[in-house]
């Protein structure tokens, strides 16, 4: 596959600081951060397990197990409501 240059433009400079200090921990190019990144967001009804996920992603998913009969709004609702009221 061939591969296509993009220019971004970035207004914090912080920001480009952090994503290159994250880049050279876990070993992996900006570029391929941010191609993963787009593969997410734009395969929303696919099945995502094919992307490289960081790996806080990857320990977050199921982390919260959801009762039989509730859907994660109820959850959500149940808990601002305890907070709230």
């Amino acid at each position: 596959m061939s591969s296509t240059k993009l220019t971004l433009t970035i207004k914090d400079a912080s920001i480009i600081e952090e994503a290159k200090a994250y880049s050279k921990e876990t070993g992996r190019s900006l570029s391929n951060m941010f191609e993963n990144y787009l593969k997410t967001v734009l395969r929303e009804k696919e099945d995502v397990k094919d992307v490289d996920l960081p790996p806080l992603v990857k320990s977050l998913s199921g982390c919260v197990p959801i009762p039989e009969g509730k859907t994660d709004d109820d959850i959500l609702w149940e808990a601002l409501q305890e907070k709230f009221l």
